[in-house]
């Protein structure tokens, strides 16, 4: 299983993009399931993203801090996490904005002890992150694909997750150019 994961897209409010680049798309395109971390800040992209899915999955949305600025979208009912597992692994998915200060990984390890997962997959910082982190008896892995339309250092990225024999077999981190 591949897994793409995006995060804080703002489009079009901090981006020049009205949509998702087209290189962002085709990866996508290669994925089993698509996960967004929040910060859509426009319904469009819910649209694109399930467009682009593979029928036989669900895209997995959380709402981020600047999703309730627009109108239509603050309609949306979209969870604040999101836990689910795949070839074993228990997986959460938040935007990352209640965690303070942004992005602590010590609050982020602790989180995911709290609710006993593999992984922790976050947004809200633009800044890719790829730690693993030793919990009590188990090693977590705490993730953030960044932002590839408007990242807070100079690289604009995404993820893909590969899953092979009941492990995380691969992350790969994709710059858009």
């Amino acid at each position: 299983m591949r897994i793409g994961i995006i995060s804080d897209t703002h489009v079009p409010h901090r981006c020049n993009n009205e949509n998702i680049p087209e290189y962002v798309i085709n990866e996508l395109k290669k994925v089993d399931l698509i996960i967004h971390c929040g910060d859509l800040t426009t319904p469009e992209i819910i649209k694109t993203l399930n467009d682009i899915k593979k029928p036989k999955y669900k895209l997995i949305i959380v709402k981020g801090n600047m999703d309730r600025h627009d109108i239509l979208l603050s309609k949306v009912n979209l969870p604040k996490e999101y836990i689910f597992v795949v070839n074993g692994l228990k997986i959460g998915v938040i935007h990352g904005d209640m965690i303070e200060p942004r992005g602590d990984k010590l609050k982020m390890k602790y989180m995911a002890l709290e609710k006993d997962l593999d992984v922790l997959i976050s947004g809200h910082t633009h800044i890719p992150m790829i730690e693993s982190v030793e919990g009590l008896n188990k090693t977590i892995m705490l993730l953030n694909p960044g932002s590839f339309t408007c990242p807070r250092i100079p690289l604009k990225t995404f993820m893909i997750l590969d899953f092979k024999n009941n492990e995380l077999n691969k992350i790969e981190l994709k710059e858009v150019m």
